[in-house]
């Protein structure tokens, strides 16, 4: 058989192209494989990174929160301390609890100051109560005077726990926040034991509105477009939403 040149060395180059580029094809693909290992081991500790930076942010911003909410509440603990050894509390515990069961009239001649005493220390309430848990004087009508602790609806309130905790303890006490009244207005008490002469004679009460609370956790800074702090009360399998929302303002102990 007779072998045309031309066709030999044609023959040959195509081999030598084949081979080159399996070579090139081989070259590639050991060299693409690290790149792309690299690229994934980059991309995942990249992203590690943003998630702990931002996670990182949200602790701080969660623990300046907080600190500034202890802050306010022992401020406000302060107060029951301060105003509960104050002697025309004291006085009006005495007279007040000695006085017959209530009239529309009851503690007028200490209403005045009491009022004032509130609005200064901004309190949207101010009980006293006697040592038997009994209200003896309210600003208004959202707890009636002559109500007791014991009985009831406000048996089972956080203004009984924290009345309970300050007469037993000695000491004052800010008890967690709940609705009150026909009005549902939520509050959470201050309550500060009353003393004479030794012994626990009653306990004052400082009624305090979320308002403060709510402007403090409304400062979204450092949470972006999109950031919402959110609050809430465990009640069994449910959650009560305690503050109001970006996007739900009016959803402060309505939503669950």
């Amino acid at each position: 058989m007779t072998v045309i040149p031309g066709t030999a060395d044609a023959d040959r180059s195509a081999l030598r192209r084949s081979i080159a580029g399996r070579l090139l094809f081989w070259f590639l693909v050991i060299a693409l494989i690290p790149c792309a290992i690299l690229t994934a081991i980059t991309a995942r500790i990249a992203s590690t990174a943003l998630e702990k930076s931002v996670r990182d942010n949200l602790v701080q911003i969660a623990a300046g929160k907080a600190l500034e909410l202890e802050a306010y509440a022992a401020e406000r603990i302060r107060d029951g301390a301060a105003l509960s050894r104050g002697p025309t509390f004291i006085r009006a515990v005495r007279e007040l609890g000695a006085a017959p069961p209530p009239k529309a009239d009851v503690g007028a001649d200490f209403r005045e100051y009491f009022t004032y005493v509130a609005r200064a220390f901004e309190y949207s309430q101010l009980l006293l109560i006697d040592d038997s848990g009994r209200v003896l004087f309210a600003l208004d009508d959202s707890i009636p005077v002559g109500s007791r602790l014991s009985s009831g609806t406000l048996a089972s309130s956080e203004l009984a726990a924290s009345y309970d905790r300050s007469r037993t303890l000695l000491q004052p006490d800010l008890g967690g926040f709940q609705t009150y009244g026909k009005a549902g207005r939520p509050l959470a008490f201050v309550t500060a034991p009353i003393c004479a002469e030794g012994k626990v004679i009653g306990v004052l009460a400082l009624g305090l509105s979320p308002q403060r609370i709510w402007e403090i956790l409304s400062d979204l800074s450092g949470l972006g477009d999109t950031g919402e702090i959110v609050t809430g009360e465990r009640f069994g399998e449910n959650v009560l939403v305690t503050a109001p929302l970006r996007h739900a303002p009016d959803a402060a102990f309505r939503l669950r």
